[in-house]
């Protein structure tokens, strides 16, 4: 199934962020709940194509930022991932994170859950 769905983002990055409408309203109102502070280490499980890393960026928030997706070819999308230092993509599976539990001090994730077994 993992596979799968990994086929599916890959083969969509290139026009995703474009047709993500719904996607885009939720990112806008997580990103609204993050108070606009430093975080020292945060960790987005499903950074897709940046929608939420941008936003957040874009309200305030700091921090290194650790954006894991399964879709490597949604990392490669990102529009600020050269510009932001701070921000770190990962093609790995949020299920069997390979971030030791107790090491972030900001777990986010949008429209990604769902993918979960």
């Amino acid at each position: 199934m993992k596979t799968h769905i990994r086929n599916r983002f890959d083969r969509a990055g290139a026009t995703y962020r474009d047709a993500a409408v719904v996607q885009c309203g939720v990112a806008r109102t997580l990103s609204d709940l993050v108070p606009p502070v430093h975080f020292p280490r945060i960790l987005e499980i499903g950074g897709g194509c940046g929608l939420l890393h941008a936003l957040l960026r874009k309200n305030g928030v700091s921090g290194t930022y650790l954006a894991l997706d399964l879709s490597r070819r949604m990392l490669e999308t990102v529009a600020d991932g050269k510009a932001d230092q701070a921000l770190h993509l990962v093609q790995a599976d949020g299920e069997a994170c390979p971030v030791r539990p107790g090491t972030m001090d900001l777990l986010l994730s949008s429209s990604t859950l769902q993918w979960f077994d």
